[in-house]
């Protein structure tokens, strides 16, 4: 049985089939008919799902941590992931189980608001049904944090915590918010960095073989320019789970700018072999491609990078991969390589070859500068995908 589709694809493909039913009789009387029973269709779809979110097995898996039932649950039926609340515990599943290229698979789809407001208001319930469940407010504080409000997402990790002192889920999740507030204020205020840095160090004491912690702690550590601890921090991403293509293209960062331009290399085509099509792989490749190169690996990776790097995109990158037998697609759809309103070109460029560590990544000038001349800016971001508060409208967070 297939795991679960891309939600677009899927919702899609549910709505050609249905219409695909009606075939015959008058254009126009066809024509309304068909789209009234697409409404109808997509009702009974919502309702099924709906069922599924509040049945009890489900519930009884999210709140024991039963992390493979909860799957189990949810992937009954492919209905259920064209839902995007669905769709993203199935995300934490994942994450809990150390599954990260699937787990990043499903964060980095790019939700629309309104999908992002049902999660918001079925976490919502499911927090004020289980108020005494680290697992509800951890959910609960995840929709907070995707809507940009990060002063209540943290409110509600910290509660998971204060419920449940080894939840290493919550650290991880509180660390990611934190340093987001930490760039929030251009790195000014010291005590977000610091809070990050021991929620994600609490995490990997709690749950030393998961590996997203550790890789956090690698994106929080680019920002302060520590090459040789970053790629520490990755080396341990990689060694809790050796498939992880995130960490391979974070730790391709770190090695750059120590000037190990071949094992930065090798990291970023490890990482496309095993999840391949990563807008930040193909960025960071073209970056480490050498200008009259066209033929190499590299080359071939970084030839899908969009032409404005380090900028939002405005076409789709898809990506399908198998694991177990199973297949699971997804879609980069316009994800957000600019995560913190990172400015490309600030630097000046200058002959040579030179790397400069800054926000979330590397800045390569020189030898390996654009054919504009100005230099290009690569990196990585922390999995859950939360953006930072000032992208968003902050009308939100008055809600």
């Amino acid at each position: 049985m297939r795991y679960f589709t891309s939600l677009k694809r899927l919702l899609f493909g549910t709505l050609i089939i249905v219409a695909g039913f009606y075939t015959t009789g008058k254009v126009d009387a066809q024509t309304e008919t068909e789209g009234v029973n697409v409404v109808h269709s997509a009702s009974l779809v919502k309702e099924k799902v709906d069922s599924v979110l509040s049945s009890q097995e489900l519930t009884n898996s999210l709140l024991s941590q039963d992390w493979q039932g909860v799957v189990h649950n949810l992937t009954q039926d492919s209905a259920n992931s064209a839902d995007a609340r669905a769709w993203l515990i199935i995300g934490h599943a994942d994450l809990a189980r150390n599954l990260n290229n699937v787990a990043c698979a499903v964060f980095s789809t790019l939700l629309d608001s309104s999908s992002l407001d049902a999660w918001e208001t079925w976490t919502t319930n499911f927090a004020l049904n289980h108020p005494r469940s680290q697992v509800a407010h951890y959910l609960y504080g995840d929709a907070l944090a995707r809507n940009s409000k990060l002063d209540k997402a943290i409110n509600e990790f910290t509660e998971a915590i204060r419920i449940d002192s080894t939840f290493y889920l919550a650290f991880n999740a509180r660390g990611v918010v934190y340093a987001l507030k930490w760039l929030e204020t251009e790195g000014e205020d010291e005590k977000y960095y610091e809070k990050a840095r021991e929620d994600f160090y609490n995490a990997t004491i709690l749950k030393p073989n998961w590996a997203d912690a550790y890789a956090n702690t690698g994106v929080l550590l680019i920002e302060r320019g520590h090459a040789k601890s970053v790629n520490e921090a990755y080396i341990k991403a990689i060694k809790a789970d050796s498939s992880f293509a995130m960490a391979y293209n974070g730790r391709s960062c770190a090695l750059a700018k120590m000037d190990s331009i071949d094992e930065a290399t090798h990291c970023l085509i490890h990482a496309d072999s095993l999840l391949p099509g990563i807008p930040y792989v193909a960025q960071n490749a073209r970056a480490l491609t050498l200008p009259d190169d066209s033929t190499s690996t590299i080359a071939r990776i970084g030839s899908s990078a969009k032409d404005s790097l380090g900028m939002r995109g405005t076409t789709t990158t898809s990506l399908s991969m198998g694991l177990g037998g199973t297949n699971i697609h997804a879609q980069f759809d316009n994800l957000n390589l600019q995560s913190w309103g990172w400015q490309l070109g600030i630097n000046d460029t200058h002959i040579g070859q030179d790397y400069d560590l800054y926000r979330g990544g590397v800045y390569f000038n020189g030898i390996r500068a654009s054919e504009t001349g100005k230099p290009q800016k690569v990196g990585t971001d922390f999995m859950l995908a939360y953006q930072h508060g000032k992208q968003h409208s902050t009308a939100k967070e008055n809600k």
